[in-house]
């Protein structure tokens, strides 16, 4: 038993359609923001993260952080779901992350009085 022809057209269209819904609906979309402002941002975000300082005012820096960059926390989880989404490009990142924290902690020692800009 053979197909006609114009079914297994049809078929084939459909299987292609379904292939490229399925590649499009699993990637993440592009964030809002470029990589080098994420690097900048996910570095003195994470800088805050390892302060000895009350919760409340590790989350009121992180918030003031992200507002001053036009960003949310929503914002930051989708550009770090896109990123890692992409495992080369996420360990060059993350390299790029490192260093920056290192050029960040040479500027100025992070504790809550050397944050002018946080305040």
């Amino acid at each position: 038993m053979t197909l006609p022809m114009k079914t297994f057209h049809s078929f084939k269209y459909i299987v292609i359609f379904v292939s490229f819904l399925g590649f499009f609906c699993e990637r993440e979309t592009a964030p809002g923001i470029d990589e080098e402002k994420f690097i900048d941002v996910y570095a003195q975000y994470l800088i805050f993260e390892e302060l000895k300082i009350p919760d409340s005012t590790r989350t009121s820096y992180q918030e003031k952080l992200l507002n001053k960059n036009g960003m949310t926390p929503d914002d930051l989880r989708k550009s770090l779901a896109y990123f890692r989404g992409d495992p080369e490009r996420w360990v060059s990142i993350l390299g790029e992350i490192r260093d920056r924290i290192t050029e960040l902690k040479k500027e100025a020692p992070y504790d809550s009085s050397a944050n002018k800009d946080f305040d």
